[in-house]
């Protein structure tokens, strides 16, 4: 039993290498999106993380700062007298004679046990990345149809992007089509541009 090897195909050397660049094009095409999909459930987990120990950083320093605040309320309850007047006249209501009380609300008054906290920009708890990469990594419809895409490019890139391929008539065809498209939009030569030098 022999087995009968075609001669090399009649195609030029320029549609061989454009072939060839398509090929691992889209073969890298491929593999970037397997990676994705590979790497989204990781990325997705990780991002959670993060956010996570950002919320729990600014836990810790609205914590840290209030420690501190009722540690300055104990020591000004325990060593400064005049301190010490202002908040029994808060907690009694009581007012030095002659005064006049004007009710306010209760973010005008004035209690020194209440700490005076920086508002600080509260960020947000999802992020633009792990909005874009759950999709990706959990198994929904979009993570399906990726995985469709990558298979079905790494099936373009192996059975239509070679030389064989573009030998038969079907190959013929397309580079035939190809070239059409292409030549439609190619300008003419200037007469007489080229003679004049």
């Amino acid at each position: 039993m022999s087995i009968a090897v075609s001669p090399r195909s009649d195609l030029s050397p320029r549609v061989v290498w454009l072939i060839s660049l398509f090929f691992w094009l889209v073969l890298g095409l491929a593999a970037a999106l397997a990676a994705l999909l590979v790497l989204a459930p990781r990325i997705a987990e990780s991002e959670e993380l993060r956010l996570q120990y950002a919320a729990n950083r600014r836990q810790l320093r609205h914590v840290a700062s209030e420690i501190q605040h009722l540690e300055q309320v104990a020591a000004g309850l325990e060593f400064d007298a005049d301190f010490r007047k202002r908040v029994i006249s808060s907690e009694l209501h009581a007012r030095p004679a002659g005064s006049e009380r004007i009710p306010v609300g209760a973010s005008l008054g004035y209690d020194p046990r209440i700490p005076n906290l920086p508002v600080s920009k509260s960020s947000p708890d999802e992020s633009l990345l792990l909005n874009w990469i759950r999709p990706i990594a959990e198994p929904t419809a979009v993570r399906s149809r990726l995985n469709l895409a990558a298979f079905i490019l790494l099936i373009f890139a192996f059975g239509c992007l070679n030389e064989s391929f573009f030998s038969g008539s079907i190959g013929q065809a397309v580079l035939w089509g190809l070239g059409g498209i292409c030549n439609r939009y190619r300008r003419p030569a200037a007469k007489g541009a080229g003679r004049n030098r």
